[in-house]
């Protein structure tokens, strides 16, 4: 939850309306009112009454969200948002983006002002249970790790002098694991917590310390996007943390947890396929095979149960992709940061990513 100082006692609606909410230094307002029904088990009649998908994004974050310079939302995370509406809506451009701080995403989601939050959060069991909010699956397995600069020695974390400083966000997964990851494998690292995302990078560039931790996506992001001295620091090879990234939804609504569930898995499953924007619909047209033509919805049988026709599949396809394409533009080989793939390729490549049967 975020926390808010002498105001922690005001709910999101009360500081958005007082316009006292933040995020990264900009003010965020997002109203609430006007009786969306967010009420356990309506999400998606509030999503069609309304004619868009409010889903709340990183700030910015290079690879992940971020606003490119025509003012377009780019990143996984936003083709993720864009194949949510494609499903529901039938249009992957009906989404209002929402920027979030790390301090205010899950209340954001909790109290109602988006309905979905794809804003690399790791999945954890106290964020899963009794946080009112659940997580439909994995979208990206990543793991934390650590940016130095050159000038300090050591080619592994537990290589690095003692005392080596280390900023970072508080109130964060990262800030659990450092603390916890120093302990377990005594590292000589020493914390230096930030109340904000800014603030701990900029103390990292500002050489008040000689590290920075976060995801590793992340980190290349930073390196990408953001260093101003990019050839002076380098990402070491530790891994330091689990950190399953992916959407978040509000518990108590059943028919919308299925469906970004089920998105997920569509896209895992159009990779296995070979199925790609360019080819869906041509595949589409000569598919024998009764599982794939029962999964592009030319046969029936993957709308019903989540109250979809059965071309929403194919429709998310069509204008998004399949996960790997996803993958590849924005975070992969056909993207600036260029990642390896590692765990999240499919099950039949070595990696995580499983879809269950359309069945």
């Amino acid at each position: 939850m975020g926390r808010f100082g002498s105001v922690g006692q005001l709910s999101l609606a009360a500081l958005i309306s007082l316009g006292l909410l933040w995020a990264n230094g900009m003010a965020w307002a997002q109203t609430i009112a006007d009786g969306d029904a967010l009420s356990a088990g309506m999400t998606v009649e509030a999503i069609k009454d309304r004619g868009l998908l409010k889903c709340g994004v990183n700030v910015g974050l290079a690879g992940m969200s971020s606003v490119d310079p025509q003012g377009n939302w780019v990143g996984f995370d936003a083709d993720f948002c864009r194949a949510v509406a494609a499903g529901v809506l039938g249009d992957g451009e009906l989404v209002e983006f929402v920027p979030l701080s790390a301090s205010v995403r899950l209340q954001a989601l909790t109290e109602g002002a988006v309905d979905l939050l794809a804003r690399n959060t790791t999945w954890t069991l106290k964020r899963d249970a009794g946080m009112g909010l659940s997580f439909p699956g994995v979208s990206v397995y990543d793991g934390q790790g650590l940016l130095v600069w050159n000038s300090t020695p050591g080619e592994k974390a537990k290589d690095l002098p003692a005392g080596t400083r280390v900023c970072l966000q508080s109130n964060t997964t990262t800030a659990r694991n450092i603390e916890d990851v120093i302990k377990a494998r005594n590292l000589p690292l020493v914390p230096v917590f930030h109340n904000n995302l800014n603030d701990a990078r900029a103390g990292f560039f500002q050489m008040e310390c000689q590290a920075y931790t976060g995801d590793r996506t992340a980190l290349a992001s930073l390196v990408m996007a953001e260093a101003p001295r990019a050839r002076d620091i380098r990402i070491l090879p530790d891994v330091l943390s689990k950190e399953p990234l992916g959407p978040v939804v509000r518990e108590g609504d059943d028919r919308w947890f299925d469906i970004v569930r089920w998105t997920l898995n569509a896209l895992i499953q159009a990779e296995e396929y070979g199925l790609t924007r360019a080819n869906v619909d041509q595949v589409a047209a000569k598919a024998s095979n009764p599982p794939l033509r029962r999964f592009l919805g030319e046969d029936p049988g993957v709308g019903a149960s989540l109250g979809l026709d059965d071309h929403w599949v194919r429709r998310v396809i069509s204008q998004v992709g399949s996960y790997g394409e996803i993958f590849q533009k924005n975070l992969g080989d056909e993207s600036p940061l260029r990642l390896d793939r590692g765990l999240n390729k499919l099950w039949t490549e070595g990696g995580l990513l499983y879809s269950p049967p359309f069945l």
